[in-house]
């Protein structure tokens, strides 16, 4: 017997196929296929110009992280560069002034060989005691004096390889033969911390005037002749007793010394 042939698609399915088939034809010949084109371009325009945005905005972060990165790195080297500048200028201040305290020592133009130094830290232990910056592997010796100027400040009671100890006039334990530059009057200069400088054991007999100048003897002390110590500012006179004793006044700063020389012997 033969066999009967088998419909691949049935009547239903193929009017379904030959109304869309219409359709599209219809669809075609009318235009319609531009409005579905258009919505569909714009869905798909819409999307990529929303990824645009947003891979920008993730590389415009990127470049704005570089860029603080790049910042950071560059203000600490100016950082540093700073850092370095200021080290610099503090030390070209210290030239500075050490050239301008040389240059006014010369004008003073003392009979001596002058060593200069720098006042490297007071000692709150030592009242009246301060430390320098040489010592003995500049020459420096002990009982040396020192002075600001043609004004004696103090001499060198210690000395260390890199460093020495100064005791200044004003301090408690410093005596200084001294005299008055006009009359000749003699004394001793002490120190009074805190007060000053005061010439005491003047005989009462003795001349003393206010606003006389003071200088070293030149005897009994490492102080050579000559140099200045100050000038009276005030008289003190009690009738019982044999001597009598002045105030002297003084312009050079013993709180806040810098720069200083030592007299070479």
């Amino acid at each position: 017997m033969k066999k009967k042939p088998v419909l691949l698609l049935s009547i239903s399915q193929l009017t379904i196929g030959l109304i869309v088939s219409l359709l599209l034809i219809l669809f075609s010949i009318t235009g319609s296929f531009k409005g579905f084109y258009a919505i569909f371009s714009g869905v798909a325009g819409g999307l990529q110009s929303d990824s645009y945005g947003f891979f920008s905005d993730i590389a415009g972060n990127l470049n704005f992280l570089g860029n603080i990165t790049s910042i950071k790195d560059e203000n600490d080297m100016l950082v540093d560069e700073n850092q370095h500048l200021k080290s610099e200028n503090a030390e070209l201040k210290l030239k500075i002034l050490d050239n301008e305290a040389l240059l006014k020592q010369l004008n003073f133009d003392l009979p001596y060989k002058l060593e200069p130094v720098r006042v490297v830290r007071y000692d709150e232990n030592q009242p009246g005691e301060i430390l320098i910056n040489k010592g003995s592997e500049s020459n420096i010796a002990l009982g040396a004096v020192v002075v600001q100027g043609k004004f004696a400040v103090g001499e060198v009671i210690d000395v260390q390889n890199k460093f020495s100890r100064i005791r200044l006039l004003t301090s408690p334990k410093s005596t200084v033969a001294v005299m008055t530059m006009k009359n000749g009057t003699k004394g001793i200069l002490r120190g009074e911390l805190g007060v000053g400088l005061t010439l005491t054991e003047v005989l009462t007999e003795q001349k003393l005037e206010q606003g006389e100048e003071i200088i070293t003897a030149g005897v009994n002390s490492n102080y050579p002749y000559g140099l200045r110590v100050g000038e009276i500012t005030e008289i003190e006179t009690v009738q019982s007793e044999l001597t009598k004793s002045a105030k002297i006044g003084n312009d050079i700063p013993f709180a806040g010394l810098h720069n200083l020389f030592v007299i070479m012997k």
